[in-house]
């Protein structure tokens, strides 16, 4: 068997503890003084009995040894010693001084007692076994004793009955102590339990707690109030109302203090300076009395609440209420506010006006009564979509106060809560009588104009028809005499040419070519005049095949003319593409011509971004010309350089400018004398994935 020297020489950590120590403790020195004052007395009074002192002395020598250990710490060691040391000095004392009739026998039931106080039921079971033994075994061998009863067995029948009552007593008083100690210290963890619970909500809630009692002095403060008026939980304690809020607020709350402290609860409201931030907040601060058992007022509760947030946050949600209403309140449209009842819980000043209610008579009244049952039950289909938590938009018929039927445009939508619950609509109306007066008159206009414009597109083309009708006729009536000019000037210089002097044959020369110029310069109007007039059937073009084959054309007309091209690929727009041709041809002509004269003549077209948008350009490096003179360019018959240096009829730069326009873009051109020209122009982006009439 294992003995646990911390189980044998130390009492078990229970709610006996303190009580059994110094019930040990009493026990040891009453075990030192007692048989001290005997011994004293013995040899004072019977130096020649020295027999008697030997059970005193043993017990004395043990409750010494037995407060020695206790100063040790070894406490039970103690009581086993005291208990069992004093039983066992008992027996010698018991049987040198007369046996079943020595008066020491009175000493064996308070040994019992004690250990069942010391060391519990089963020691004080122990001890009651051990004394009724010694009592029988007294009664056994009487003979053998000093002073031997006459009858032994007579005489050791109530010392054990003693000795056993006794053992019963202690294991009845032990346990209904034990229970008692139990009960005890399960009410003290649960109250202990039960006041750190306190404790932690106390400290934990976001709530400044105060105690007070009679006297205005702190009696407890939660961490909270305590730091928020610069002190701890442990200095605030005893601290006057006065000197923890300050004279001046102490007097201001002084009749509620008293309020307080004569039973009534109150409430208030109030501004204190925290110690933390150094800025005031706002509390709401309630004052609970605290009763004793018999009802009196012995003190006060303080809960204090910081609603600073709370009332910034009221604040701004009234300011922003305040704004919300002057917008809806002058907004120029009609709003209004249903619940699921159809009944109205909110209308703007403008549906007020509409429909002739006062702004307390509109609130809590059913729709049908503001706006009139047939309009009701056309507007009630759209209400209940609404009230199921879909938007819906319509048109309605209402009538206004002065009688007159308006058209209202209405969008109502579902007013859902935290929950996704519809709990009303919100109905936005707006007056829309006169725009749709205005779209229909628009629409008139429209069709009126569209009519106008047909009949005038008719005009235009029996116009254009005629046009070109007059300028085939005067293209053919200008040719003939041109033909007959140039014919009879040919055969003048064949036939009579030999009596034409050198003056002779230059006039001649000079009146063919005027002839020839002039038929040039009635093809370059006709061109012109036939770009201006035909239609245009827009589509992606590829500009850059189209200056390819222009340049190629150029380059077959005339072979013995090197020039150098650079076409970017890839350049698209959206246009017609007979016209961009006629476009790229009159561009690339240009160029060809005005850099004729150059060394290594130098033509390029390409793309390039300006100003967000895409310019086309064809660039040479021809003779150029000054800036001045760039308004006149794309005139028809102005010319920047004289015939004898290039020849021309001034219609070419036009036409290109005429079908750039047409397009719906910009031509411009940049140079200067002697540096080349460059000519950019602006198209539609190739957007365009089939043909367009235009």
């Amino acid at each position: 068997m294992r003995f646990d020297l911390k189980t044998l020489c130390g009492f078990p950590g229970d709610a006996t503890e303190g009580a059994k120590l110094r019930a040990l403790h009493v026990a040891g020195w009453f075990l030192i003084v007692g048989p001290s004052l005997y011994l004293v007395l013995v040899f004072l009074s019977f130096p020649d009995q020295a027999g008697r002192t030997i059970g005193p002395a043993l017990v004395l020598i043990l409750a010494a040894a037995s407060l020695l250990l206790m100063s040790a710490g070894k406490a039970q060691c103690a009581a086993r010693v005291l208990v069992y040391g004093t039983f066992a000095a008992l027996v010698p004392t018991i049987v040198m001084h007369g046996g079943l009739q020595a008066p020491q026998t009175i000493a064996l039931p308070l040994a019992v007692l004690l250990a069942g106080w010391l060391l519990g039921v089963r020691h004080a079971a122990a001890l009651t076994m051990l004394g009724i033994a010694l009592v029988l075994g007294l009664a056994a061998y009487p003979a053998d004793l000093p002073q031997a009863p006459s009858n032994a067995l007579m005489a050791a029948f109530p010392i054990a009955v003693v000795l056993l009552l006794t053992g019963l007593l202690t294991a009845y008083i032990v346990h209904s102590n034990d229970h008692r100690v139990e009960e005890v210290r399960r009410l003290g963890e649960a109250l202990a339990a039960e006041k750190s619970q306190l404790a932690q909500i106390a400290e934990n809630i976001p709530a400044f707690i105060f105690h007070g009692d009679r006297e205005l002095r702190c009696r407890f403060a939660n961490g909270r109030y305590a730091e928020f008026f610069g002190f701890t939980p442990d200095n605030i304690i005893g601290k006057r109302v006065a000197d923890i809020l300050g004279e001046e607020s102490a007097r201001a709350i002084q009749a509620k203090l008293q309020a307080v402290l004569g039973g009534e609860a109150v409430k208030y409201s109030a501004v204190r300076r925290s110690a933390v931030d150094g800025k005031e907040h706002h509390l709401d601060i309630s004052f609970v009395p605290e009763h004793d058992e018999s009802g009196e007022v012995v003190g006060f509760y303080a809960l204090k609440l910081d609603v600073t947030e709370r009332q910034i946050a009221e604040r701004a949600l009234a300011e922003s209420e305040a704004h919300l209403r002057l917008v809806t309140e002058n907004v120029p449209a009609m709003i209004a506010y249903n619940d699921r009842d159809f009944v109205n819980r909110y209308a703007n000043r403008r549906y007020r006006e509409f429909f002739e209610v006062e702004g307390d008579n509109v609130i809590g009244r059913p729709i049908r009564d503001i706006i009139g049952e047939e309009a009701f039950r056309s507007a009630e289909p759209m209400l209940r979509r609404a009230l199921e938590g879909e938007q819906v938009s319509y048109r309605a018929t209402r009538r206004s106060r002065d009688g007159e039927d308006r058209i209202i445009e209405v969008e109502s939508v579902p007013d859902r809560g935290a929950d996704g619950t519809v709990r009303g609509a919100y109905a936005l109306m707006r007056d829309i009588t006169d725009q749709q007066r205005a779209e229909d008159e628009v629409r008139k206009l429209n069709a009126e104009l569209e009519n106008r414009v047909s009949e005038r597109t008719a005009e235009l083309t029996v116009a254009n028809r005629e046009l070109e009708s007059f300028a085939y006729s005067i293209s053919h009536d200008l040719r003939a005499p041109l033909r007959g000019i140039d014919g009879f000037s040919h055969l003048l210089a064949e036939e009579y040419g030999e009596r034409l002097d050198a003056l002779g044959h230059s006039y001649l020369e000079r009146v063919r070519a005027a002839a020839q110029r002039m038929g040039a310069l009635i093809d370059d109007i006709l061109e012109l005049s036939r770009v201006t007039r035909m239609g245009m059937q827009r589509m992606r073009v590829d500009l850059s095949q189209l200056a390819l084959e222009a340049a190629e054309e150029r380059s077959r007309a005339s072979p013995g003319h090197a020039v150098e091209f650079s076409i970017q690929p890839g350049c698209f727009a959206s246009g017609d593409p007979q016209l961009l041709r006629v476009l790229m041809q009159n561009l690339i002509e240009n160029a060809w011509k005005y850099s004729s004269r150059e060394p290594a003549p130098q033509i390029a077209f390409g793309s390039e971004t300006q100003g967000g948008e895409i310019a086309f350009f064809v660039r040479d490096n021809g003779v150029g010309f000054d800036m001045q003179y760039a308004d006149r360019l794309f005139t028809p018959f102005q010319r920047l350089h004289k015939p004898e240096e290039f020849e021309g009829t001034g219609i070419g730069l036009a036409t290109v400018a005429r079908i750039v326009h047409r397009h719906g873009g910009r031509v411009w051109a940049e140079a200067a004398p002697g540096q080349g020209a460059t000519m950019r122009f602006t198209l539609p982006a190739a957007a365009l994935d089939g043909p367009q009439e235009t």
